[in-house]
């Protein structure tokens, strides 16, 4: 019969256009970032804990079966180390049978680990498999990990690191914003993770940082409603719709109180002529 063992398949997200991106500018920025990243291994026990990278894929193993929540906890520094280098990563972790020597792998929990993160992880998250909450229910205590529906996935952040994570999101977003402007699958991707840490935020009652990514471009929203609009009327002024006198982009609306108009790229607010 095979061994038993914990296996984590990870996934490096946008590994093909980042290694493109390399090679068009001909560096090896990427191939420096991975390695930065890569050092948080160093520290590892390797007679308990098997690692082994090939192109876009990490594989991590243990065979110790008390290690779980030690796992764990490696398995949210691999996610921060490689998020301070500007890379997503997603992935699966389980516990099954595995085998492997110099020659064959036979791992049913390697399928495993591998489809947690092909067809459940969906966005920059670890996905734990409940085989190992049912071995260690004490796991879902101090919110190591944090449910969705029927599925489980790691918890990367706590409150100590909580703004040291928040900074490597928002400046890994900032860096692939060419990216995300051309690829909706992106920024879908750094969309889950901002939110995710808004939520972790909440629950820590931790100070709320301001979003770094919107559902839309806000930029776009502020271009339309510059369109210009009816003419209404017997309006304050007789402007509303009207171009500002000002800035001369803008529109002038009206006002809330309806005593005025106001600029909405510049915020000019002119007030009506009063009656005598």
């Amino acid at each position: 019969m095979a061994d038993h063992a914990y296996v984590a398949f990870l996934d490096i997200l946008g590994y093909k256009e980042l290694l493109a991106a390399d090679v068009r500018a001909g560096t090896q920025n990427f191939k420096e970032r991975m390695t930065r990243a890569f050092r948080t291994f160093e520290s590892v026990n390797q007679s308990r804990y098997a690692y082994r990278a090939i192109s876009d894929s990490i594989f991590i193993s243990c065979s110790e079966r008390p290690a779980a929540g030690e796992l764990l906890c490696l398995l949210r520094e691999v996610y921060v180390s490689f998020l301070t280098e500007g890379l997503l990563i997603r992935g699966g972790v389980s516990f099954g049978q595995h085998f492997q020597n110099q020659s064959i792998t036979y791992s049913p929990v390697l399928t495993k680990a591998h489809s947690l993160e092909s067809q459940v992880a969906e966005f920059p998250r670890i996905m734990v498999d409940s085989n190992i909450l049912d071995m260690y229910p004490d796991l879902k205590k101090d919110n190591l990990v944090l449910r969705s529906g029927v599925s489980w996935f790691l918890n990367t952040v706590t409150a100590a690191t909580f703004n040291k994570v928040w900074a490597a999101a928002e400046a890994a977003c900032a860096a692939s914003k060419s990216v995300i402007e051309r690829n909706e699958r992106v920024r879908i991707k750094h969309r889950w993770l901002q939110d995710f840490l808004l939520e972790i935020a909440d629950s820590f009652k931790h100070d709320r940082p301001a979003p770094y990514l919107g559902v839309f471009d806000s930029s776009e929203l502020n271009s339309v409603a510059t369109h210009a609009r009816p003419f209404v009327g017997g309006s304050p002024c007789e402007m509303s719709g009207q171009p500002c006198p000002t800035c001369l982009e803008g529109i002038m609306d009206i006002d809330p109180s309806q005593t005025s108009v106001q600029c909405n790229k510049c915020g000019l607010v002119i007030p009506a002529l009063l009656e005598n």
